[in-house]
Protein backbone atom coordinates (compact mmCIF):
# COMPACT_ATOMS: atom_id res chain seq x y z
CA UNK A 1 0.00 0.00 0.00
CA UNK A 2 2.62 2.49 0.76
CA UNK A 3 4.37 2.05 -2.96
CA UNK A 4 1.14 2.33 -4.43
CA UNK A 5 0.46 5.42 -2.39
CA UNK A 6 3.73 7.26 -3.18
CA UNK A 7 3.78 6.35 -6.60
CA UNK A 8 0.69 7.00 -7.64
CA UNK A 9 0.10 11.12 -7.68
CA UNK A 10 -3.39 10.88 -9.40
CA UNK A 11 -5.78 8.44 -8.57
CA UNK A 12 -6.39 6.96 -12.29
CA UNK A 13 -2.67 7.14 -13.88
CA UNK A 14 -1.82 3.65 -11.62
CA UNK A 15 0.36 2.00 -13.82
CA UNK A 16 3.65 1.22 -13.31
CA UNK A 17 6.38 0.50 -15.48
CA UNK A 18 9.09 -2.06 -13.95
CA UNK A 19 12.79 -2.39 -14.99
CA UNK A 20 15.27 -4.78 -13.55
CA UNK A 21 19.05 -5.35 -14.02
CA UNK A 22 20.79 -7.72 -13.85
CA UNK A 23 18.19 -8.70 -16.35
CA UNK A 24 19.38 -12.29 -16.13
CA UNK A 25 21.20 -14.68 -13.61
CA UNK A 26 24.68 -15.05 -15.98
CA UNK A 27 26.79 -17.76 -14.41
CA UNK A 28 29.94 -16.65 -15.18
CA UNK A 29 30.67 -13.46 -13.07
CA UNK A 30 32.77 -11.42 -15.47
CA UNK A 31 28.93 -10.69 -17.30
CA UNK A 32 27.54 -9.06 -14.31
CA UNK A 33 27.01 -5.35 -13.81
CA UNK A 34 30.70 -4.24 -13.19
CA UNK A 35 29.80 -1.79 -10.58
CA UNK A 36 26.78 -0.76 -9.04
CA UNK A 37 26.39 2.44 -10.74
CA UNK A 38 25.91 0.47 -13.71
CA UNK A 39 22.68 -0.67 -12.14
CA UNK A 40 20.77 2.71 -11.87
CA UNK A 41 21.98 3.31 -15.99
CA UNK A 42 20.67 0.03 -16.74
CA UNK A 43 16.84 0.45 -15.07
CA UNK A 44 16.33 3.66 -17.17
CA UNK A 45 17.31 2.24 -20.39
CA UNK A 46 14.56 0.37 -22.69
CA UNK A 47 16.28 -2.63 -22.73
CA UNK A 48 15.82 -3.51 -19.00
CA UNK A 49 12.04 -2.64 -19.16
CA UNK A 50 10.07 -5.23 -17.90
CA UNK A 51 7.17 -3.96 -20.56
CA UNK A 52 7.95 -3.25 -24.40
CA UNK A 53 8.49 0.56 -23.83
CA UNK A 54 11.04 2.97 -24.21
CA UNK A 55 10.51 5.39 -20.89
CA UNK A 56 13.20 7.74 -22.58
CA UNK A 57 11.92 10.98 -23.11
CA UNK A 58 8.71 10.75 -21.13
CA UNK A 59 7.72 12.71 -17.63
CA UNK A 60 7.97 10.49 -13.91
CA UNK A 61 5.95 11.28 -12.11
CA UNK A 62 7.25 9.26 -9.53
CA UNK A 63 9.90 6.27 -9.15
CA UNK A 64 10.84 3.89 -7.10
CA UNK A 65 14.37 2.31 -6.50
CA UNK A 66 13.75 -0.95 -4.81
CA UNK A 67 18.03 -2.28 -3.86
CA UNK A 68 18.86 -5.89 -3.16
CA UNK A 69 21.76 -7.28 -1.94
CA UNK A 70 25.28 -5.20 -0.13
CA UNK A 71 24.64 -1.83 -1.09
CA UNK A 72 23.92 1.14 1.56
CA UNK A 73 21.87 3.98 1.87
CA UNK A 74 24.56 6.57 0.21
CA UNK A 75 25.03 4.77 -2.44
CA UNK A 76 21.47 4.36 -3.62
CA UNK A 77 21.52 8.34 -2.86
CA UNK A 78 24.38 9.09 -4.81
CA UNK A 79 22.91 7.45 -7.80
CA UNK A 80 19.25 8.70 -7.07
CA UNK A 81 21.19 12.82 -7.50
CA UNK A 82 23.53 10.90 -10.21
CA UNK A 83 19.90 9.94 -12.69
CA UNK A 84 17.85 12.66 -11.37
CA UNK A 85 19.05 15.76 -13.97
CA UNK A 86 18.41 12.92 -16.53
CA UNK A 87 14.71 12.71 -15.50
CA UNK A 88 11.64 14.52 -16.70
CA UNK A 89 10.22 15.35 -13.41
CA UNK A 90 6.89 16.77 -12.70
CA UNK A 91 7.31 20.49 -11.61
CA UNK A 92 5.43 19.73 -8.11
CA UNK A 93 6.69 16.70 -7.84
CA UNK A 94 10.87 17.13 -8.11
CA UNK A 95 12.12 14.67 -5.20
CA UNK A 96 9.17 11.44 -6.01
CA UNK A 97 11.70 8.55 -5.42
CA UNK A 98 11.67 5.75 -3.04
CA UNK A 99 14.08 4.30 -1.87
CA UNK A 100 13.63 -0.07 -0.65
CA UNK A 101 16.98 -1.55 0.68
CA UNK A 102 17.02 -4.91 1.63
CA UNK A 103 20.46 -6.62 2.20
CA UNK A 104 19.78 -10.56 1.19
CA UNK A 105 20.96 -10.35 -2.13
CA UNK A 106 19.57 -11.98 -5.15
CA UNK A 107 20.84 -15.99 -5.44
CA UNK A 108 23.93 -15.62 -6.98
CA UNK A 109 24.60 -12.37 -7.22
CA UNK A 110 26.19 -9.25 -5.49
CA UNK A 111 23.09 -6.96 -6.12
CA UNK A 112 20.17 -6.83 -7.60
CA UNK A 113 17.70 -3.20 -8.45
CA UNK A 114 14.27 -3.14 -9.80
CA UNK A 115 12.72 0.31 -10.33
CA UNK A 116 8.90 1.09 -10.63
CA UNK A 117 8.08 4.07 -12.90
CA UNK A 118 4.65 5.73 -12.97
CA UNK A 119 5.84 7.65 -15.91
CA UNK A 120 3.83 9.11 -19.45
CA UNK A 121 5.26 6.17 -21.91
CA UNK A 122 2.99 3.87 -20.47
CA UNK A 123 0.43 5.70 -23.01
CA UNK A 124 1.86 4.48 -25.83
CA UNK A 125 1.27 1.29 -24.28
CA UNK A 126 -2.63 1.86 -23.41
CA UNK A 127 -3.21 4.14 -27.57
CA UNK A 128 -1.45 0.49 -28.81
CA UNK A 129 -4.03 -1.66 -26.92
CA UNK A 130 -6.90 0.72 -27.93
CA UNK A 131 -5.88 0.39 -31.59
CA UNK A 132 -6.21 -3.34 -31.26
CA UNK A 133 -9.47 -3.57 -30.04
CA UNK A 134 -10.86 -1.17 -32.30
CA UNK A 135 -9.74 -3.31 -35.32
CA UNK A 136 -10.84 -6.48 -33.55
CA UNK A 137 -14.00 -4.45 -32.31
CA UNK A 138 -15.21 -3.22 -35.43
CA UNK A 139 -14.88 -6.67 -37.53
CA UNK A 140 -16.61 -8.38 -33.98
CA UNK A 141 -13.57 -10.49 -33.96
CA UNK A 142 -14.16 -13.23 -31.43
CA UNK A 143 -16.88 -11.51 -30.23
CA UNK A 144 -18.83 -14.75 -29.55
CA UNK A 145 -16.04 -15.83 -26.89
CA UNK A 146 -16.86 -12.44 -24.50
CA UNK A 147 -20.45 -12.88 -25.07
CA UNK A 148 -20.14 -16.57 -23.69
CA UNK A 149 -19.38 -14.69 -20.49
CA UNK A 150 -21.99 -11.73 -20.60
CA UNK A 151 -19.55 -9.45 -22.14
CA UNK A 152 -21.53 -7.30 -24.19
CA UNK A 153 -21.25 -4.45 -26.79
CA UNK A 154 -22.03 -1.42 -23.84
CA UNK A 155 -18.96 -3.23 -22.04
CA UNK A 156 -16.77 -2.94 -24.98
CA UNK A 157 -17.85 0.04 -25.79
CA UNK A 158 -17.09 0.96 -21.98
CA UNK A 159 -13.47 -0.31 -21.96
CA UNK A 160 -12.60 1.61 -25.26
CA UNK A 161 -13.66 4.98 -23.50
CA UNK A 162 -11.58 3.79 -20.48
CA UNK A 163 -8.05 3.12 -22.82
CA UNK A 164 -8.96 6.69 -24.18
CA UNK A 165 -9.67 8.43 -21.14
CA UNK A 166 -6.26 6.70 -19.45
CA UNK A 167 -4.10 7.34 -22.56
CA UNK A 168 -5.64 11.06 -22.80
CA UNK A 169 -4.61 11.46 -18.95
CA UNK A 170 -0.49 10.32 -19.30
CA UNK A 171 -0.63 12.37 -22.56
CA UNK A 172 -2.11 15.55 -20.82
CA UNK A 173 0.12 15.48 -17.64
CA UNK A 174 3.34 14.98 -20.45
CA UNK A 175 2.59 17.80 -22.36
CA UNK A 176 1.57 20.48 -19.36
Amino acid sequence: NEITMNLVPFPKMHFLLPALSPMSFKKDARLWPRRFDQVFSDVLSPEYQLLKLNPKGSTYMATAFLVRGDATIADVTRNVRRVKPSLRMLPFNDDAFKIGLCRTPPLGQPYSLTCLSNCTASRHLFTSIQTQLTRLYSKRAHFHHYERYGVGLEEMDSALHCLQEIAGDYAHVETH
